[in-house]
């Protein structure tokens, strides 16, 4: 999908504070990615806290909620860390789709809560690797190389949390 920019130069106020005008570009292509994976992820999330049925049902409720009113303001931050790099972010589903490394999941065969867990367990682990990547990658600047960092650490810790609600 072609990341647009906006029609607006706002990239001549970048180069005033040192970030460069190329980099930034690629940035917003990673960023509008990024993007896309916390929205589908954050839908996934949102249904399987409706959907989960389970001896363990208010548990399992409560923490999908959480980990999904976490997403939400984790992706006000990814657009807004992409519009300060005079980006557009991506505003419909077919862009989060088209664009993600997250698929949605078969509704026609609803997993059991151990599954769901671990399907949004597997989500993570490829956001985390996608973000590692972009770190490694580097030609980032300092704002979003620290809003990635801060993702990572806070996306390792909620896979370590989903792995230990899986049942054996």
């Amino acid at each position: 999908m072609k990341n647009e920019i906006l029609p607006f130069s706002v990239f001549e106020n970048l180069e005033e504070i040192d970030i460069d005008i190329k980099n930034a570009e690629d940035t917003v292509k990673k960023l509008n990615k990024l993007l896309s994976n916390h929205f589908i992820l954050f839908m996934k999330l949102w249904n399987f806290h409706w959907i989960v049925v389970s001896k363990r049902f208010k548990n399992i409720h409560e923490f999908f909620n959480e980990l999904y009113d976490k997403f939400f303001e984790n992706i006000d931050t990814v657009a807004e860390r992409i519009r300060s790099l005079g980006g557009k972010p991506f505003g419909t589903f077919s862009e989060y789709i088209e664009e993600s490394d997250i698929k949605e999941y078969d509704k026609s065969n609803v997993p059991d809560a151990n599954k769901m867990i671990e399907i949004i367990l597997e989500d993570y682990e490829t956001l985390i690797k996608k973000i590692r990547k972009y770190l490694e990658d580097g030609e980032l600047d300092n704002g979003t190389n620290k809003l990635l960092e801060d993702l990572i650490e806070e996306y390792e810790k909620n896979a370590w949390m989903l792995r230990s609600n899986i049942e054996k």
